[in-house]
């Protein structure tokens, strides 16, 4: 049963058995003590920040502060909560009807505390731009007025979650983590600190113990933000000096501000304007705690996301794809010639010989790229291909997508259009080959030609579908400008937002979805394409029909030197916070013999495509003929067994209703290695395991729980495990 109590005390506490939250309701407002009892750590001990800044028919207000707060707990059968509602207090002639409403959760099940944050327009008779938002706890890390680092601040390390290894490399100097000294404000750039950038989750840990803290919306493109703040203590907010500037001697704190809510790069974009009365809610963020090192806060991660729905679909079975370009070319990459129906029936050969399981037609099937039209002129009616693949060869069809074109003759409603009126020329290269206009996602027309022409190629036989060039307009190259979409014809707000267009993308994926589940579909970063960097890799997925799978950040091209570079150990990170399959085909005549790069993408990839050889003669075809037939017997155990990362060169996937386990192991130097590996069986549930084979053995001791394996120089090892006391096989 549900109780509602409205608290008429000062301050309340929220508690159990794992947080204490002090929380002031007229004085200090906010949570501004916060305990993690389960490993005795001060997460935050100073006043809640509550900011921002309106700007009110061209007049900018600051507030100050806040008022009118009241306080409601609530209890039912999912957990206690605190709700504070409140507005901002800003000068004489400033805004009075800016409010907030902050809820603080303790729930029965899980171990997570939880806040949620909404914006109130509470009359909703002026418009208000916002910035300068930024709500947050805050915890001192070095405390002037001792000249001591507190609570051993010094020892902790900040590692965003999932991109500790290549997000935010043009920010940060290619930092992957920080120390409580990395984050001093103003330490390294004059107006920002690092880490200076907004992060899924991040993990605040000494490698013995830490805090998760991730921030979670589905529907807008949100971030966890986390940032130094220098602070006048609790006790001297009163003091009229500028703590900087001021010869006066007033302590100021190097403090860390987290959690709540804050713009990034004007995300989310709801949370940039009011207009009317509205109420603007936020992402939820959860703060975890966890036992050992970021790893540990990566695992943390990825239970989280299980917990809301993120996993690999038990029955997840994607095709082992041949991708043709890799052999033939494209157009638009390297000016090759179209495709033919003769040179893509060769490649066919070739799949169907080296053992995949669809042949994936890159660009340029299509009558021009974008159009999504198959070109059945120079390609032959798409059900007769498809029947082709499937009865000669024993294959499926498989398609990339072009949201943009480079046709200028569709509809003249697709088309981006600049404020000017103006279409803009193809992803926005002067000199481009085919300098021609890039569409709107937004336009209601085009949506409704891109859902039936998708639907026309589901019918005759595709069976995958990736949703490539899709672009927000188009960001800054050569100095110039962004251009966006001014066209209000097209049905969306002007100029077109990137909320809205990463909506129409999705609109476009569930009308597919919505008449042919049975297709899968990759979609990459509905705003910067590719490189999979702009909003969170969870982002729209789980929604009703939404996609399968995300991009495995372009490692296509060169994936051995993007192993050996380092690029693509990104790869198990992302594995070790998350089960959302990953699709990424490879050029395979850029592997060696040995197929190392192979396995590491087959491993860290649960879709896989491959292609890029052609000669039965070279050495690597052979490789990789007897490569692609061990991964279709142990298919099942790299597309949906759990992903275990022992360490960055040992990957267990695990089917526990098999009780059964594939190894893979990696050297990447020059000379074999023996390593000894710890096989975590007890934590798995399992008794002992019996393994024999060239290349891996028991080592013997009673627990049974260890192997010792050779590996040769610069190759993997793959290792399969029985946890049912049947003999276990090796090969390499």
């Amino acid at each position: 049963m549900r109780q509602e109590t409205l608290i008429d005390a000062p301050s309340v506490r929220l508690t159990n058995d794992f947080w204490d939250v002090e929380i002031g309701i007229t004085e200090d407002t906010g949570p501004h003590r916060v305990v993690d009892l389960t490993n005795n750590l001060l997460v935050a001990d100073e006043s809640y920040c509550y900011q921002l800044t309106a700007l009110t028919n061209g007049v900018k207000h600051e507030s100050p502060s806040i008022c009118d707060v009241t306080a409601m707990a609530i209890e039912d059968e999912t957990g206690q909560s605190v709700v504070l509602e409140g507005r901002f207090l800003f000068s004489r002639r400033g805004p009075t009807d800016i409010g907030f409403r902050h809820r603080l959760t303790l729930p029965v099940a899980g171990r997570f505390l939880e806040e949620q944050i909404t914006l109130l327009h509470i009359f909703g008779t002026d418009t208000h731009e916002i910035s300068d938002l930024r709500f947050g706890f805050r915890k001192v890390l070095f405390d002037r007025s001792s000249f001591q680092w507190r609570d051993a601040a010094d020892t902790f390390r900040l590692v965003p979650v999932p991109h500790r290894r290549r997000f935010g490399i043009g920010l940060d100097r290619k930092r992957n983590d920080y120390s409580a000294a990395d984050i001093f404000r103003k330490a390294w750039e004059p107006d920002t600190s690092l880490p200076g950038f907004g992060s899924e989750a991040w993990a605040w840990t000494n490698d013995e113990k830490g805090l998760l803290i991730a921030k979670y919306n589905l529907e807008a493109i949100e971030f966890s933000l986390f940032e130094g703040e220098y602070l006048v203590p609790r006790k001297d907010k009163d003091h009229p000096v500028n703590p900087v500037a001021s010869h006066v001697p007033v302590p100021v704190n190097h403090v860390a501000r987290f959690g709540g809510i804050g713009l990034y790069r004007g995300d989310p974009e709801a949370g940039c304007s009011l207009n009317g009365r509205v109420e603007v809610p936020f992402g939820i963020t959860r703060m975890y705690a966890f036992d050992g090192g970021w790893e540990a806060g990566y695992d943390t991660y990825r239970e989280h996301l299980r917990s809301l729905g993120h996993t690999t679909p038990k029955d997840f079975d994607p095709p082992l794809h041949w991708n043709e370009l890799y052999n033939i070319g494209w157009r638009l990459g390297d000016n090759s010639p179209l495709q033919t129906q003769s040179a893509l029936e060769r490649e066919a050969s070739l799949a169907a010989e080296i053992g995949a399981e669809a042949l994936y037609l890159d660009p340029t099937w299509d009558t021009s790229e974008g159009t999504t039209i198959w070109d059945a002129e120079r390609l032959g009616p798409q059900a007769e291909f498809v029947a082709m693949l499937r009865d000669q060869y024993g294959l499926s069809l498989s398609l990339h997508l072009m949201m943009h074109t480079t046709d200028l003759d569709e509809d003249p409603r697709f088309y981006h259009r600049d404020i000017d009126g103006n279409t803009v020329a193809f992803l926005n290269h002067r000199d481009a080959i085919y300098p021609n206009a890039c569409v709107c996602c937004g336009s209601d027309v085009w949506k409704q030609a891109k859902i039936t022409r998708l639907r026309a190629l589901a019918e005759e036989g595709a069976t995958f579908m990736m949703f490539d060039f899709l672009q927000y307009g188009l960001f800054e190259r050569d100095d110039e400008t962004r251009a966006l979409c001014h066209d209000a014809t097209h049905g969306h707000p002007v100029p077109l937002t990137r909320q809205r267009h990463a909506e129409s993308i999705l609109e476009v994926i569930q009308a597919v979805k919505e008449t042919h589940p049975q297709v899968l579909i990759e979609a990459h970063d509905r705003i910067n394409g590719g490189l999979q960097d702009y909003h969170p890799l969870y982002f729209q997925h789980g929604l009703p029909n939404s996609f399968d799978s995300n991009w495995g950040f372009e490692y296509m091209w060169d994936p051995y030197y993007d192993l050996l570079s380092g690029k693509a150990l990104s790869l198990y990170e992302y594995n070790l916070a998350y089960d959302i399959p990953l699709y990424l085909h490879i050029h395979e005549g850029r592997d060696s013999p040995t197929m190392l790069a192979f396995w590491w993408y087959a491993s860290t990839c649960r879709h896989l495509g491959i292609g890029g050889v052609s000669d039965p003669q070279n050495p690597v075809y052979q490789a990789l003929k007897q490569a692609v037939s061990t991964y279709q017997r142990l298919k099942r155990f790299f597309a949906r067994g759990e992903f275990l990362g022992i360490d960055l060169f040992t990957h267990l996937h695990l089917i526990r209703d098999e009780q059964a386990a594939v190894a893979v192991m990696f050297n990447l130097t020059s000379e074999p290695v023996v390593r000894e590996v710890q096989i975590p069986a007890e934590k798995l549930g399992f008794g002992s395991m019996q393994i024999t084979g060239d290349g891996a053995a028991s080592t013997g001791r009673n627990d049974d729980s260890a192997i010792r394996v050779d590996i040769p120089a610069m190759s993997p090892l793959i290792v399969e495990l029985d946890f049912s006391q049947e003999r276990a096989t090796s090969v390499h």
